[in-house]
Parts: C-alpha cells; structure tokens; sequence
C-alpha cells in the first residue's frame, strides 16, 4: 500500500522530498500573509482557485487544467496589485523587528535623532506620546499594533517606508514602545468646537489641540524647513522648539530622569541657545 502511495507520488529519492516541503513551505508562508487582510476575503481566494485546480488536475480536465496553471501568476500578479496596500500594511506588521530585553535608557534621544533623519526628505513625522490616557478609544488602527521598542534604525524606516503619511499619528507609549504608526483619530465633528484662529490652523493642530485636551498625550510633529518642532500639549500649541528643548519637555512627559549627555557634539543641558549647532542630533 505504502509502495502504491509512493508511486503514485512519484517518489523516488531525497530530492523529492525537498521539493515537497518547499511547496508546502511556500504555500503556508503565502495563506499566512493573505490571512492578514481582514478587510477582503484574499485567503478564501487563494484557497478556492488552489481546489478548483487540484479537482481539474483529477478529473483529468487537461485544457483547464493547463490554462489555470498558465495564468496562475498573472492572476497572482493581478491580486497582489488590487490589494497591495493591504499587503504593504501587512508586510510592515510581519517585518521582523530585533526586540532587545529591556527598553533604553536613551529612547527619546533615538526617537528625535530619528524625525531629523527622516526629515532630510522632507518628511514632517507626526509622533503622538500616550501617557496614562489610553489613545485606544481615540483612534482607528489602519496597521496591526507594532509593539516594538523604540530605535533609531526602526523609527526611520517606517518614516522613509512609501506606505507612511506624515499627517497620520506614530503612537508611542511613555515607556518607549511603537503602538502604532498611520493611524486617525476618531472624530464626530469638532469645528463647532474649535475657535476661528484654531481653524485657521493645519489640520493635525487643529484634531490635536482639541484631543490633548480630552487626553494627557504629548503630540509633537518636526518642521524640515524650519528644521524645528511645534508641540501640542494641553490643549496648547508652542512653534519653533529645538530638538533639545523638546528632549527636555518629553523627558519631563514620560517621567524620564534626564542628565545632560554629549550627542553630536552638542551638550544637552544648556538649552539657553539656539544655534545652527543644536539640530546636529541627526
């Protein structure tokens, strides 16, 4: 019976079986990855055009057999292409992420170093600090929760990343982990709220001034031009901050003990000045 099952395999030495589990391997690895989007069926997809192939490949329906397999990457290449946002979503959320055992000391200092970096392209990153208030309530999650801590080398991948827009929020929690990045924030219209002079406002002022009243999150977003940062905090809005000046306020934020340290050159602790000098972070 075994030897029946075997031929019929057409198994005949180790290499077969390699090609096998590779098969399989790539075949879990893909309905792992279309598993991820919940917001269309990918994986039934790609479960049901598999069957409909092994049930032709059995009853011997040669010509559609042949022609499923001869478009079988086309087809891929079509549904990879409708649904490559979600597919980009999920390759970030899969990407893996080296964790260390505990989180540093130093993770504001890598975070600010971080937004310069990215902000050489021109890129503003709009970075929320959760505090006691959970932001659960207060956002849509677009990206399945990071949970990793904070590093130079992962803040400034997701900034360059094509799929990050620098308008939506990178959440993070006063401990120094990444919560979330592209996410928005719940609103049922809160105009009628604002004053005139906030509404003359951008609008991610205009949802963080209103939703840092309602939370104790610390919103700050870097200026490329300026090559400063405006802060949102209280309901208050404070332009033009350097990044060590910012260090400070989110040390104080996050209840983080803050002792001057030598980073590119600059001396944190003496914040008086504002020169050119004091953006070397990056």
């Amino acid at each position: 019976m075994l030897q029946q099952a075997l031929w019929s395999l057409h198994i005949f030495c180790w290499q077969d079986y390699i090609e096998i589990l590779s098969i399989f391997a790539g075949f879990f690895y893909i309905s792992l990855w279309f598993k991820k989007d919940t917001n269309k069926p990918l994986l039934a997809w790609f479960y049901g055009y598999t069957t409909f192939f092994l049930l032709t490949d059995f009853f011997h329906m040669t010509t559609l057999s042949t022609a499923l397999i001869t478009f079988a990457p086309l087809i891929f290449i079509v549904l990879v292409l409708i649904h490559k946002e979600t597919l980009q979503k999920n390759f970030i959320a899969l990407h893996a992420v080296r964790a260390t055992t505990e989180n540093k000391n130093n993770w504001l200092e890598e975070l600010i170093q971080a937004t310069l970096t990215v902000s050489n392209k021109n890129i503003g990153m709009t970075c929320v600090i959760e505090k006691n208030d959970a932001l659960i309530s207060f956002t849509h999650k677009t990206i399945e929760p990071l949970n990793a801590p904070v590093s130079k080398e992962l803040v400034t991948f997701l900034g360059l990343s094509p799929l990050y827009k620098e308008d939506l929020l990178l959440i993070i929690n006063q401990d120094g982990k990444i919560l979330s990045i592209n996410d928005t924030w719940k609103k049922n219209s809160i105009d009628l709220w604002l004053t005139q002079e906030v509404q003359e406002q951008e609008q991610w002022v205009q949802d963080g001034i209103f939703f840092t009243t309602k939370t104790d999150a610390f919103i700050f977003k870097h200026d490329p031009i300026s090559r400063t940062y405006t802060t949102l905090h209280k309901g208050k809005i404070t332009t033009h901050i350097t990044a060590q000046n910012l260090l400070v306020h989110l040390s104080l934020h996050c209840n983080i003990d803050f002792t001057p340290q030598k980073i590119g050159g600059v001396f944190y602790g003496n914040f008086s000045t504002q020169s050119s000098s004091e953006q070397s972070l990056s």
